[in-house]
């Protein structure tokens, strides 16, 4: 925040008062040496469209597990508005993709082992298919594209 105030500073005590009287809580990660089952990355993405109602602009959400423990996720507004459901899924996949790529990166330079599985889904067809199919159309051409979308994104 660039500029914090009285009610900033008033939100975050009551949050540290809070943790502190909560000493158990918190993400837990837990090694399954039990199970047989490989661990994958695993994540989901969404948008609404034009949720804020002063700036029209939709909320890009994500969230990535690896084995059964989240890792990374977000929830924040878009940086332009966007002008259909399809335009607003799509730019939410991009910045999930950014960042599915950047965990895949992640796995492979801490050398864990069995993690070759990753998937990333979404809900949106019309955004998974321009997302395979990148080439500028008549009414996608002012939309960034993603350079390149790997197999494995599912709806």
């Amino acid at each position: 925040m660039s500029n914090p105030n009285k009610s900033h500073f008033s939100a975050l005590n009551r949050i540290w008062k809070y943790l502190n009287y909560r000493p158990n809580l918190g993400l837990y990660y837990i090694a399954d040496n039990q199970s047989t089952s490989t661990p994958y990355l695993l994540g989901y993405v969404d948008a609404d469209w034009g949720g804020d109602i002063f700036s029209r602009k939709s909320t890009t959400g994500y969230y990535f597990t690896f084995g059964k423990a989240p890792i990374s996720w977000s929830s924040k507004l878009q940086k332009s508005v966007a002008l259909s459901t399809c335009e607003a899924e799509y730019m939410a996949l991009k910045e999930a993709v950014k960042e599915y790529v950047y965990l895949i990166n992640l796995l492979k330079d801490l050398d864990i082992k069995n993690s070759e599985l990753y998937y990333l889904f979404t809900d949106n067809q019309p955004a998974i298919d321009l997302a395979k199919n990148p080439e500028h159309h008549a009414k996608s051409k002012h939309i960034d594209k993603i350079n390149k979308i790997d197999s494995s994104i599912k709806n």
